[in-house]
């Protein structure tokens, strides 16, 4: 694909759960979303099997629920962490970049992923923008992938009430270091791609 096209979890566990990766970091670098990475040059190597992934999907647009929250915290301390995806805008009226406290209650669509490693129930409130903060206590302890000049050494809170972290979640839930094993995968769905088309500003898409 095109560079900042991205992507969506379906592709990653795709990905994963077919022997391609995970790959070191110092093996396939990031450095930045223009420039087109010629993946015959890399010498990559997957240093993980992964053999199960867990997507979860809820309300669009909508905060997480209770239930929502706990299950998120179930999968980090059992699997370690959770891939989720926001709307991120560097913004004074989502972002407080002194306590890299982040939260978005708009209605723009996700355009970033993130790596939920953690929580803090009692993350203050008054720790987020002055100019928008979210009505509880609480959020997740997040890796960002900007790298360690951003926010809090790479890291950052994101309230339990932005409307984007339960869009879609995705939880690594067994892997092993077998990594010439064979993978077996049943698609219940057949889903493998999207075929679509636009139309003026509408867009259609049909699996």
């Amino acid at each position: 694909r095109a560079p900042g096209t991205g992507g969506d979890y379906h592709m990653a566990a795709s990905y994963l759960v077919n022997g391609l990766g995970p790959v070191l970091e110092e093996d396939m670098p990031f450095e930045d979303n223009d420039d087109v990475i010629d993946i015959s040059e890399i010498d990559k190597e997957a240093v993980f099997d992964v053999n199960d992934v867990v997507l979860k999907t809820g309300n669009i647009g909508t905060p997480c629920t209770s239930s929502q929250i706990s299950e998120i915290k179930e999968y980090v301390y059992q699997n370690g962490a959770v891939a989720a995806s926001i709307y991120m805008l560097l913004s004074d009226n989502y972002y407080n970049s002194t306590t890299g406290a982040y939260y978005y209650n708009g209605s723009k669509s996700t355009n970033h992923a993130i790596t939920i490693i953690g929580w803090d129930d009692n993350y203050s409130k008054n720790n987020f923008s002055s100019k928008n903060r979210p009505s509880s206590n609480g959020a997740w302890i997040v890796q960002n992938s900007y790298g360690t000049n951003y926010s809090l050494n790479g890291y950052n809170y994101i309230s339990y009430e932005d409307v984007h972290t339960c869009d879609q979640i995705m939880s690594v839930v067994d892997l092993d270091k077998d990594i010439d094993d064979n993978s077996y995968i049943l698609d219940k769905l057949g889903y493998n791609q999207y075929f679509g088309y636009i139309y003026g500003d509408k867009g259609s898409t049909e699996a």
